[in-house]
């Protein structure tokens, strides 16, 4: 269990130096969330999302993805859902699919003009990560996933 740990941790690193790295949210609010560091907007805030995409995988099939979404009221029903999400378990068991997973990752960007509010990177594939910070990783569910889909307007988040 302590090496499954030390591996996710080093995968986590990986992850976070592959995607650049961010060195935590910016946020524009005033309810932070002391469990993680984060900060929702308030519900009263016009937000849009930024959102590309990278595979650094060997099968990269998808290509660049470069779509900003200004629907306010999509925008904040994900910004939202994804502060729902639950915690991702990192002391349990994780399999190997997800331990290999070197496939595509969205980057997730929630800006209120152009102030930054949260930066966030999605992993869709095998482990369904979402990474709020570094600190701050969320279990995706397929509802989840669904919206993501629906708000940039692709059919899969993982294949052609």
């Amino acid at each position: 269990m302590k090496r499954s740990l030390i591996f996710v941790s080093l995968l986590f690193c990986l992850f976070l130096a592959a995607c650049g790295g961010s060195s935590g949210p910016t946020t524009a609010g005033s309810n932070a969330n002391a469990a993680s560091g984060t900060t929702p907007a308030s519900a009263n805030t016009s937000l849009v999302l930024h959102v590309t995409r990278t595979d650094p995988s060997p099968t990269s099939n998808l290509g660049p993805l470069d779509k900003t979404v200004t629907n306010t009221q999509t925008v904040q029903n994900l910004y939202h859902a994804a502060f729902a999400l639950p915690a991702y378990a990192v002391g349990s068991s994780i399999s190997q699919s997800c331990l290999s997973d070197t496939g595509v990752i969205y980057h997730l960007d929630f800006l209120q003009g152009s102030n930054e509010v949260q930066k966030m990177n999605l992993d869709p594939g095998d482990c369904k990560i979402l990474y709020l910070s570094q600190t701050d990783l969320r279990q995706v569910n397929d509802a989840f996933l669904t919206q993501i889909k629906q708000a940039i307007g692709v059919n899969s988040l993982t294949s052609n």
